[in-house]
């Protein structure tokens, strides 16, 4: 029942080309876009109005469906997932085509691979993130798409593609936090004034999964000093803020 549940979805997914409408993606809006002005204000109050709207407003507003990168990974995982368990080579070539679409559409101009969401995200003044501008989130969920297709498939284009975002996450994204116990980094390329713990367990086992395929030790003490810097920040009553202040 629930390999046709799942058969069912991608079925859908693919007959939508993989894409859809996002959360915050009000500003793919050329109207909302324009009334904007140029104003992250303006941009943030369009792009919760479209959010909150209880009517789906986005057709009437010019907003296109698009694929999302971070959604286009899972999709190849899940396609992956299930030529693993049914060994049908239609589901090997399907993941391997959504996998060649994220290999054709990182973010522009860096020097590693990487990705970012297909819309201005425009959140609480000033924080933004510009259309396609990489982020460590959807780079982390492409990652693992790419050393599940290797493990699998053993093609070492995606083992390459692994590493490089590796060094996106080492070298590229600022250190927030780093001691010989504990590392943490930002979300995004610029410096934020906390850190997200649950994005430190998501790269670190990305990293960590990384080594294991590349034996490269210093992912591995990068991988744990990220996690470890989320466990050590464990509450008393045994849970997790979403955020903890940079420098604390």
């Amino acid at each position: 029942m629930y390999e046709q549940v799942l058969r069912d979805v991608l079925k859908s997914a693919r007959n939508h080309d993989y894409s859809g409408y996002g959360k915050f993606d009000a500003l793919n809006s050329p109207l909302l876009s324009a009334l904007s002005l140029n104003n992250a204000w303006l941009r943030f109050f369009w792009t919760q109005f479209v959010k909150e709207c209880p009517f789906h407003v986005r057709p009437l507003l010019g907003v296109q469906t698009s694929r999302n990168p971070k959604g286009i990974a899972l999709f190849a995982r899940a396609y992956l997932s299930l030529y693993e368990v049914t060994n049908e080579s239609s589901y090997r070539e399907e993941a391997q085509r959504l996998l060649d679409w994220l290999f054709d559409h990182p973010s522009p101009s860096y020097k590693r691979l990487c990705w970012g969401y297909n819309f201005i995200w425009q959140d609480l003044p000033p924080f933004i993130q510009l259309r396609n501008e990489p982020n460590i989130v959807v780079t982390v969920f492409v990652g693992e798409a790419m050393v599940q297709a290797y493990r699998l498939l053993g093609e070492t284009r995606y083992l390459e593609a692994a590493r490089s975002i590796a060094d996106f996450i080492t070298h590229d994204i600022p250190v927030l936090h780093d001691t010989l116990e504990e590392r943490a980094v930002s979300y995004l390329l610029t410096e934020t004034d906390a850190v997200y713990l649950n994005i430190m367990v998501l790269s670190g086992a990305l990293l960590a999964k990384i080594w294991k395929e590349t034996g490269d030790e210093q992912l591995r003490n990068i991988a744990e000093r990220q996690i470890r810097y989320t466990v050590n920040k464990r509450t008393e009553y045994n849970a997790w803020h979403y955020t903890h202040p940079k420098g604390k």
